[in-house]
């Protein structure tokens, strides 16, 4: 089979990019999974948004077929919830469950899109067409691609220069960094080239002339270089004679213009240049000014944003190429440059570190225009870890879901839950309890909440002195007052609470609950372990 975690064996796994037909959505990948926890076949997709306006859900209808490519099912799918702006990207942590075990591959269109202006669209198109991306490097000659970069922008970062720039169906075009902008975009979203300058300067014809151009200027600046310092040195043999009474004349009011008033404007330049984001530049005036004031200091400064820079550039091809794990290694790297603070919080996200993901989100600055989505980003991350705990079911773990359900500020069915939460934690039945007769015996009663009805059970779990598990038991029945319990012994126990107190009876099948004198010999008692510390 394919590639295995602990809980998941991918079957199969594609990452070419499809338009989908006239859907304002692209396909960047695909994959078939194992589920061996719940011994399910889950499908996985990767959409990132072309529209100009939000998208809040889409449908999609979902074909499986077996081995033999024999169809075996057929059914429609949601994704909902969604806040997708353009260039967004959803769908990957989304698993698409089929019901038949034997699906080893699907096919599927987009059915259905709701706008955030309440506005619906049903794409009548399903074509897909393949986004194959080139290498400029498989293209061109290396002398070539170099002369593409800097006839386009000297200046633009070797990962922002990687792929031929072209359009695929009229509906999308693939700029140099390797980004996937919607055909009515002019400038890449990411890098923000012209994909008609990129066009322009892409042609073979033209940076073969633009090449000679620069190899000419380039071997005229060297024979100008070196005139000008062979007259340079005749000047100075020339000149040395008269410069010893010059330089005695204006030693004292010249020392003090360059030594003082030129190194100041200079520095207060480089200043503004570092304002205006010109790192260049304000980069050669430092390193004139060697030691003035803290221009060192400056030039390491910007040395270390170029590297922040390029690591970022870095960090968003992985993530846009859905390589989260390299994706995080160079966002820690640049941590605070940019947006990184919003996309380690995302990956933190998808990998379940809900703790840290909001750790990161809460440092995502009000000027940034991921603010509000991480804010969105923060609540689900303490809804889903909320969700977490309430799965685990024991009384830590409710407690902490308490605290995290109240901090998702309502979102899905966080208020329901909590609600429950609330309740059993006030009820005070879940917990560790001892058996009065039997000391070494000990039980925890774990809550069950089922997720979409929302209905609450409880497992009993009973140990031995080695912790090791004795017996469980499931409640069939829940009211307030007590629970019913069924054992395999044949035997309906009733559980009644008091305090931290368990009082427990049974029945025989057949028999009644209201016969009380059966209660002589069947009573027994269970103390919660807080209570015999």
């Amino acid at each position: 089979m394919g590639e295995t975690n602990q809980r998941y064996t991918q079957l199969s796994k594609n990452t070419d990019i499809y338009i989908l037909g006239d859907a304002p959505l692209v396909l960047l990948g695909r994959a078939l999974l194992y589920d061996t926890k719940e011994d399910k076949i889950i499908g996985q997709l990767k959409f990132q948004s072309i529209s100009e306006k939000k998208i809040i859900a889409f449908k999609i209808s979902v074909i499986g077929f077996d081995v033999s490519n024999v169809q075996i099912e057929q059914s429609e799918f949601q994704y909902l919830d969604l806040k997708m702006k353009e260039n967004d990207v959803t769908g990957s942590q989304t698993p698409i469950v089929f019901s038949n075990k034997n699906v080893r591959k699907f096919v599927f269109w987009i059915s259905e899109i709701v706008y955030g202006d309440g506005s619906i669209e049903n794409p009548s198109n399903h074509e897909l067409i393949l986004v194959e991306k080139k290498l400029i490097s498989d293209v061109l000659d290396k002398e070539l691609a170099e002369q593409y970069k800097r006839s386009l922008n000297p200046n633009i970062p070797v990962n922002f220069c990687q792929y031929v720039p072209a359009v695929f169906g009229n509906r999308v075009w693939c700029c140099n960094c390797g980004s996937i902008n919607g055909i009515h975009r002019t400038k890449c979203y990411r890098c923000g080239s012209e994909i008609d300058n990129q066009q322009r300067v892409f042609n073979k014809e033209y940076l073969n002339a633009q090449l000679e151009e620069y190899k000419k200027e380039k071997e005229l600046k060297n024979i100008e270089k070196e005139k000008i310092r062979q007259k340079q040195i005749k000047q100075l043999q020339f000149g040395t004679k008269i410069a010893v009474v010059v330089v005695a004349v204006l030693l004292v009011g010249n020392l003090g213009y360059k030594k003082i008033i030129v190194p100041h404007k200079q520095y207060n330049e480089a200043e503004k240049l570092m304002e205006q984001e010109d790192y260049s530049g304000a980069k050669k005036i430092y390193e004139q000014l060697g030691a003035y004031k803290d221009s060192d200091e400056q030039v390491e400064k910007i040395d270390n944003k170029f590297k922040q820079k390029a690591m970022y550039t870095s960090a968003m091809m992985f993530y846009q190429n859905n390589s989260e794990s390299m994706a995080l290694s160079d966002f820690l790297k640049c941590e605070g440059y940019g947006d990184s603070y919003y996309y380690i919080g995302m990956i933190k996200k998808h990998q379940r570190a809900y703790k840290e993901a909001i750790s990161y989100f809460d440092k995502v600055i009000k000027d940034s225009e991921h603010y509000s989505d991480s804010i969105s980003e923060k609540e689900e991350c303490y809804y889903k870890w909320g969700m977490e705990n309430v799965d685990k079911g024991r009384l830590d773990s409710f407690v902490k879901a308490k605290d995290e359900l109240e901090k998702a500020n309502g979102i899905y069915d966080s208020e329901k839950v909590l609600k429950i939460v609330k309740e059993e934690l006030n009820k005070k039945r879940i917990g560790v309890y001892h058996d009065t007769d039997d000391l070494n015996l000990t039980l925890e009663i774990i809550c069950a909440v089922y997720p979409k009805t929302l209905n609450v059970n409880y497992k009993i779990l009973f140990r031995d002195p080695e912790n090791r598990m004795v017996k469980i038991l499931y409640s069939s029945e829940v009211e307030n007052e007590y629970i019913m319990l069924n054992d395999s012994d044949g035997k309906v126990r009733k559980w009644s609470f008091s305090g931290d107190t368990i009082t427990e009876t049974y029945r025989l099948e057949g028999e009644s609950w209201d016969d009380t004198e059966l209660d002589n010999g069947r009573i027994h008692t269970y103390v919660k372990e807080s209570d015999n510390s």
